[in-house]
Order: structure tokens, then C-alpha cells, then sequence
């Protein structure tokens, strides 16, 4: 997959084939966001505006460099670890093994998923840093790594759950859910006590104001809003409820 053109890619994802899918995408989500990292530590790397924060933008950019060569690793891992499921559905319901076969198949493609949600956990606190050490003038840049982020997270927490939706042995896709849920949650810790979108909208609005450009009212009227909602960014990045049944988003 890796070899692939951007091109490439998306029309193997848009068509009926079953890999790329869903946790490649995911993977390539999380792979962005790291990378779009790794640009605002390089914009900010050597300036003397942020010489005090040197030492860690470079820790950043060795951090970033390694979780993009990890997301990438695992686009082809999903599609390495879905193809024996896409086999599995293919058993005859009235074959005695299938159950059996099936259910292996499952927890192997729970794997993927649940490393790229650890992948993507590991940009939470990169972004954390970005919004103060980064070049202000790369604030939207976070923003956008930390949307891919999520994106990476909800994607690979939606495909574990799809998978251990479906296991005979509920005990192992209980500890499952359970592992993914509390991975998602230490992100969701960082990611309130950081409050990035908030640090972000700021930063942004004060850019405007030393420029002496008008800003738009809409964003302004947004960003007070999300001032004034001390839980925006806990719903942005929560899961609310899980169920063997459903999976509610809270925004």
C-alpha cells in the first residue's frame, strides 16, 4: 500500500475491493496529523523567537518522524490482518469450522485497529505542545493535525468495536472494548487539560489583531462559544456511551 500514489490509493479505496478500507484510512488519517506536526516543529525549529523551546522541537521532530513511519507501517498491517476475515465470511454457515475460524480471524483484525489508535494517542500530547512552542504562525496547522487526530482515534476505536461486536467469546471482546476505551480516555485527558482548539481559535484572533485585519464574525462568534462552554472540547474528543448494540458520539 505504501507504494502506492496518492492517486493510486483513493481509487483502490473507492472501489468494492476489500483493503484499503476503514482502518487504512484511519492509519493514513493519523499519519497525516503526525506529519502536519513534524511541519510546524521544522517551521519553528532554529527561530530565535522560540530558541527556549529547541531542545523539544526537536524531540518533536524525532518523535513525528517515527509515528509517521509507524501509520504508515499500518496501512499495510490492516490490510495484512483483514484479508484472513474477508476469507472467514466466505465459509459456508453449515461448515463445522467456520465458527471457530471466524472468531481467530476477528481477533486478528482487532490488532491493527488498536495499534493505530495507540499510534494516534501518542499526537495528543505533541499537539498539546505545538499550540505554545509552535510557530504562531502555523496555529492553523495544529488545528488541522489535531482534526486528523481525531479522526485516527474515532476511526480505530470503530474498528475494533465492529469486530468484537461479532466474537462468540464476549469475555475477550469485553477486555477489548475496555483497552480501547481506556486508551481513548487518557487521550481525552490530555487533550481537556491542553483545551487545543481553544489555545488554537485564540492564537488565531490575536494573529488578526496584530496584523490590524478584520476577522470574520462567525469565527468570532464560535470561539465564544467555545469559551463559554467549559465542556466543548471533552465532547469533541469523548465517547459517550458504548453498548454491544451502538456507539454514541458525543459532540
Amino acid at each position: 500500500m505504501n507504494n502506492l500514489t496518492i492517486k493510486q490509493f483513493m481509487e483502490n479505496l473507492s472501489t468494492e475491493a476489500p483493503v484499503p478500507g476503514g482502518g487504512g484510512a484511519s492509519a493514513l488519517a493519523g499519519s497525516l496529523s503526525a506529519a502536519l506536526c513534524s511541519m510546524v516543529a521544522s517551521l519553528t525549529n532554529g527561530k530565535k523567537k522560540y530558541a527556549e523551546y529547541q531542545c523539544d522541537i526537536k524531540r518533536i521532530l524525532n518523535e513525528t518522524s517515527e509515528i509517521i513511519n509507524n501509520m504508515q507501517s499500518l496501512i499495510n498491517k490492516d490490510a495484512e490482518v483483514f484479508e484472513p476475515l474477508s476469507k472467514a465470511y466466505g465459509i459456508p454457515k453449515d461448515d463445522p469450522t467456520r465458527n471457530e475460524v471466524l472468531e481467530q480471524a476477528l481477533r486478528l483484525a482487532c490488532s491493527a485497529p488498536m495499534e493505530i489508535l495507540q499510534e494516534a494517542c501518542k499526537i495528543v500530547p505533541i499537539l498539546e505542545e505545538l499550540t505554545v512552542k509552535g510557530s504562531k504562525i502555523a496555529l492553523s496547522d495544529v488545528g488541522v493535525a489535531a482534526t486528523m487526530c481525531q479522526t485516527a482515534i474515532q476511526g480505530g476505536v470503530l474498528n475494533v468495536y465492529i469486530n468484537t461486536k461479532l466474537m462468540k467469546d464476549r469475555v475477550f471482546a469485553q477486555k477489548t472494548d475496555e483497552q480501547a476505551q481506556k486508551i481513548t480516555d487518557a487521550a481525552a485527558v490530555i487533550a481537556n487539560r491542553a483545551n487545543i482548539y481553544f489555545l488554537i481559535g485564540w492564537g488565531i484572533f490575536w494573529f488578526y489583531i496584530r496584523c490590524g485585519t478584520s476577522m470574520p464574525k462567525s469565527f468570532i462568534a464560535r470561539l465564544i462559544t467555545r469559551t463559554t462552554s467549559a465542556a466543548s472540547f471533552t465532547r469533541i474528543w469523548r465517547i459517550s456511551t458504548f453498548s454491544s448494540r451502538r456507539i454514541e458520539w458525543s459532540w
